[in-house]
């Protein structure tokens, strides 16, 4: 059996920073309206146009966490390969622009920060990934600060 390889500083800088494949997706109503209905919220800004724009918006916003329905790339790491399970540890958001029906996504992440644990199970590497999700006028959206354990 291979040794595990051991995340030496050499390694672990040429990693922090790698990008993910930029993914983009269009908002559209009907998705927006169904995320809606399948998170319980009837708020009317996420399924009236009149309502959104009664309160100042172009369109239908799309709800906050709709953003999780938009797919961002994780950045391939084939240096920690041998740890082929994977755990989400957990995510903290940033919203900055509204998203409204019409607008295009755009969701890019990249390694913020990489730590090796040794736990009961063996080795593990914690990777800090930030997805930055922008739209068509290239303004930032939201922010997502995620964790991923790999073991």
């Amino acid at each position: 059996m291979d040794k595990p390889l051991k995340l030496t500083e050499e390694v672990r800088q040429s990693l922090i920073g790698r990008e993910g494949e930029a993914m983009s997706a269009s908002v559209e109503l009907g998705h927006i309206k169904r995320f809606g209905e399948a998170i319980g919220d009837g708020n009317p800004l996420w399924v009236s146009q009149k309502a959104a724009k009664n309160a100042g918006f172009n369109n239908v916003l799309a709800p906050p966490t709709f953003l999780r329905s938009i797919s961002a790339a994780v950045p391939s790491v084939p240096e920690l390969g041998h740890l082929s399970r994977v755990l989400d540890g957990g995510s903290e958001w940033h919203y900055f622009v509204p998203v409204c029906a019409g607008d295009q996504i755009t969701a890019v992440s990249r390694i913020a920060n990489l730590t090796q644990r040794t736990l009961s199970i063996g080795l593990a590497v914690f990777a800090t990934l930030e997805v930055t999700y922008t739209n068509q006028h290239a303004e930032v959206v939201a922010k997502q600060r995620s964790t991923i354990i790999r073991y």
